[in-house]
Formats: structure tokens, C-alpha cells, sequence
């Protein structure tokens, strides 16, 4: 669909069958893939996926890779579709200041008084959530299990897609890796815990476990996301809240993560299923927040929350000497949640037994990981 530049012009964005499939179908059904197949098989094929292997890396392996991680597959292709005519309403939309504090606050001021500020909005900028030492560190090693997993999947180990790798959506230069709670990433982690876990807590219940790790990396050129909840309040799961701490700079060009305030509610998960004017006046006249952060900043969100992630294009942001080098963006991604039957069910991304095993409360006494 085409979009004018002019600012009066209000494009068509939802189209009549989109707006039946959005309305009787969840995103993640069977049912909902099949029926958004079929209009836009046609354009979709048109859609190719660029990324080169990366170096040193045997094109057949990369090939096997993009096969199992079914980044190229026809339900890819339409959400880069629905991405893009949301994205361009997104263009002219106004862009507020997050709610934020530092991360020591949480301490300091006490577990209610931060939750009292989330809880406006349904998510909270933490300056300052981990040192520089920490998230260097972090992003090295997150690059090399991002080569070592590619190489797992697409090579001759035949590794499944999704013991390394989450299923994050619209997969094109985007992956979600699943990290290890080893001796590297395990201190961070319990050190991101000193500053949240009665917070964490008190969001989401004294029970709460550990139920997604991971480092979302957005290389440039990959496409925006499709607006998406993570969790849904009608499946009666238990509250989830989402962490993402910035391991570099994120500049506005980088692919930074989109908020819309205030949509964790019944609602607007209606008017979300609805794909109606409601929606489509959200992402073009209401308020929305971005994720741009400075290096250790992190956005604490409730996952119920609409949001998406942007487009990566820092490759076109060019310095004195040329091309900007530092233009992956990489998030660690930490996620609580009270595990029981309500939830036994539903995808988290973490590595394979370890779910459930990480309560919050004992954090200082985690030790390093055994995987299943």
C-alpha cells in the first residue's frame, strides 16, 4: 500500500478481510496463519531476505539457517507487510518522554513507590541498570553465540531452531538468542535482580520464576515489526514483565523498541483484535514512546503492553570516517513470571530446562545452569 507524504492524506491501512481475520482469529493460531496466507501470498514472494552470511561462515550453512528459522516463510513476509503500512502511520504520530528514574531508585525508594510509577503507564525507564564493564562484556559474548548458533542450526549438528533461538517476530536481520545462565551471564543477571527483584515481586507475585533469557539483536536492514502484544489478557495467564537493557547505545536509527502507553488493559486488546479506526488512531494521532537509551539504560514494561520494534537502518548514518561501525542493536531481555498450570503452556524464550527452576526471591543463591 502507498502512503503520501503529505499529513491529511489518511491511508487505507486496514483492509476489510484483514480486519475479519484480526477480529475471530488469535495471531498465533493455526486458523489465523493459514487465512493471512492467502492474501498476500502473491505480494510476499516479492519480498526477499538480503543479509549476507556473515564471514567466515559456509553459504550452505546460512542458507539451512534461514530455512529452520523460517525467516523467509509467507507468514514472515505479510507481517513485514502489516509492519509497514503501520509504520507508516507511525511517521507522523507524536513521540513522548518514557517515565524514568534510576535504577538505583528501586532500592532506595522502595519496591511500591516504583511500582506506583509503572503502573501509569505500564512501563518505566531504569537509567543506569548495568556498568559499561557489564554490558561490553555481554554484547562480545552475545555475538559470538549468535555465530556459534547459526553455524548449530544451519550446520552439520542440526541443532532445532528454537533450543538456540526464540521465535521473534518478523526474523529478517533480527534474532532472539537464547543465552546460557553461565558464569558469564549469571552475575549480570543476579546483578540487574539487586536492583528489581522486590519490584519484580511485587508486579507479579512471590512466586515469581525466571521464564525468558535472552539478547534480541537488530542488525541494519531488518524491517519494523507488526504492533503485537507478547502476552494476552484473555488467556488467563498469569502477569508478565519484560526487561530490556540496552547493551550499546540505541540511537533512533537503530531499530529501537516502540511503546504505546496505557494499552495493557482489556480494551484495547479488543480494539487490537478489532483492527478497526481505534487502532489505527492510536498509531497515527496518540502518543507513543521510544526506546531509544543509552548504554545500560533498560525499559521495564508489562507485556501486555503494544508495542513493536522499528526498523534498523543505522547502515545509512554515516561519521568523519565513514559508516558508523557500532550499528547492531542488541538488547539482554529478562522476563518474570508466576509459573503454574495457567501457563505451563504457553512459549517462553529461555533456554531448555530452565524454566521455572530461577526463583526471584533467591536470587543471590542461583548458581550456574545445567541445561536439559
Amino acid at each position: 500500500m502507498l502512503f503520501s507524504t503529505k499529513r491529511e492524506s489518511r491511508p487505507i491501512m486496514f483492509s476489510k478481510y484483514a480486519r475479519e481475520v484480526h477480529r475471530t482469529q488469535s495471531p498465533c493460531s493455526s486458523d489465523y496463519r493459514r487465512m493471512m496466507l492467502r492474501p498476500c501470498e502473491h505480494v510476499a514472494r516479492r519480498i526477499l531476505c538480503h543479509r549476507t552470511p556473515p564471514l567466515r561462515m559456509a553459504h550452505s550453512t546460512w542458507s539451512n539457517f534461514q530455512r529452520e528459522s523460517k525467516q523467509n516463510s509467507v507468514i514472515e513476509r505479510s507481517r513485514i507487510l502489516t509492519a509497514n503500512d503501520e509504520h507508516g502511520l507511525l511517521e507522523f504520530a507524536p513521540v513522548e518522554e518514557a517515565p524514568c528514574m534510576e535504577a538505583s531508585a528501586c532500592v532506595h525508594e522502595g519496591a511500591s513507590s516504583v511500582v506506583s510509577r509503572f503502573r501509569e503507564n505500564g512501563l518505566l525507564r531504569l537509567n543506569n541498570m548495568l556498568p559499561t564493564s557489564d554490558t561490553s562484556v555481554l554484547k562480545h559474548y552475545v555475538d559470538h553465540l549468535l555465530e556459534a548458533g547459526i553455524e548449530s542450526v544451519g550446520g552439520t549438528k542440526g541443532t532445532p531452531f528454537l533450543h538456540l533461538f526464540g521465535p521473534v517476530m518478523v526474523r529478517q536481520n533480527r534474532f532472539d538468542v537464547l543465552l546460557p545462565l553461565d558464569k558469564i551471564v549469571l552475575p549480570i543477571v543476579q546483578r540487574i535482580m539487586s536492583h528489581l527483584s522486590n519490584v519484580l515481586i511485587e508486579l507479579t507475585g512471590a512466586d515469581t520464576c525466571l521464564c525468558e533469557l535472552s539478547a534480541l539483536v537488530s542488525d541494519p536492514q531488518s524491517p519494523g515489526q507488526p504492533v503485537h502484544h507478547d502476552t494476552a489478557l484473555f488467556e488467563g495467564s498469569n502477569r508478565r514483565m519484560s526487561l530490556l537493557v540496552a547493551l550499546q547505545d540505541v540511537h533512533e536509527d537503530m531499530g529501537p523498541t516502540i511503546f504505546f502507553p496505557s494499552t495493557n488493559t482489556e480494551e484495547w486488546h479488543i480494539n487490537y483484535m478489532n483492527r478497526g479506526k481505534e487502532l489505527e488512531n492510536l498509531l497515527e494521532n496518540d502518543n507513543h514512546m521510544m526506546g531509544v537509551l543509552n548504554e545500560g539504560d533498560a525499559v521495564l514494561y508489562d507485556t501486555n503492553l503494544l508495542h513493536c520494534g522499528s526498523a534498523n537502518r543505522a547502515n545509512k548514518r554515516k561519521n568523519q570516517g565513514g559508516i558508523v561501525p557500532e550499528a547492531r542493536r542488541t538488547l539482554l531481555v529478562v522476563s518474570v513470571q508466576v509459573e503454574n498450570q495457567l501457563n505451563a503452556g504457553d512459549h517462553s524464550n529461555i533456554r531448555p530446562g530452565y524454566r521455572g527452576k530461577f526463583r526471584i526471591v533467591d536470587h543471590a543463591k542461583w548458581h550456574v545452569a545445567v541445561e536439559a
